[in-house]
């Protein structure tokens, strides 16, 4: 098992290819309007989504779980309009 991971992304990103635990994410926006964030269980946007995060406008939008949320087929984070950009924090596991 590997120590969590920090990684900031700023367009539709594969964070993570295999089992992984999700722990946090930060999302901010760009000030403009309200925007939309969405998480998925798998490696594209047509796997199951487990999340759609929205969030108003000049607000930074911080989500901390409190058990990690298990995604078993990997992890993908899809970014609409308005969004600056997501750290997402997530922990690997072995296949």
């Amino acid at each position: 098992m590997d120590l969590p991971r920090w990684t900031y992304v700023t367009g539709n990103t594969l964070v993570c290819d295999t089992r992984v635990l999700l722990h946090a994410l930060i999302i901010s926006s760009d000030g403009a309007n309200n925007g939309q964030v969405m998480i998925y269980n798998g490696t594209y946007y047509t796997h199951p989504q487990v999340m759609d995060v929205y969030y108003l406008r000049y607000d930074t939008k911080v989500i901390i779980f409190e058990k990690p949320l298990l995604l078993d087929r990997g992890l993908y984070v899809r970014l609409y309009s308005n969004t600056t950009g997501v750290m997402v924090q997530y922990e690997p596991l072995n296949p």
